[in-house]
């Protein structure tokens, strides 16, 4: 069982935001981004699409807020999904800020 089978609606949500967040860091949606997230939806059995799109309405601070209350059994693997995605297409800047914020955050 994944991480993500045992993470609630709420947590999921945050998960998807954080993911949206990630991939609109650098300001471009690559090819290697959309093949990761197509991976990861399919390695899940989740629709990764519907996730990102319903997590569009979510306000920065009310993210943040979600991913504050994220157990912490679940934040390293978190962490480590939005890292794989990040790296699709190569870490720039603030993709390495927004992890390094994350992992600050969580004292990961």
């Amino acid at each position: 069982m994944t991480p993500f089978a045992l993470m609630d609606e709420e947590e999921r949500l945050a998960f998807g935001g954080l993911l949206r967040l990630m991939v609109r860091m650098d300001g471009e949606f690559s090819k290697e981004e959309v093949v990761a997230l197509t991976s990861l939806g399919t390695e899940l059995g989740a629709d990764i699409w519907g996730l990102l799109n319903e997590s569009a309405l979510l306000e920065r601070a009310e993210l943040v807020e979600m991913l504050d209350e994220l157990r912490p059994e679940l934040r390293r693997w978190v962490y480590g999904t939005v890292q794989r995605i990040a790296e699709a297409d190569g870490i720039d800047e603030s993709e390495h800020e927004l992890l390094d914020w994350l992992r600050l955050r969580w004292n990961l």
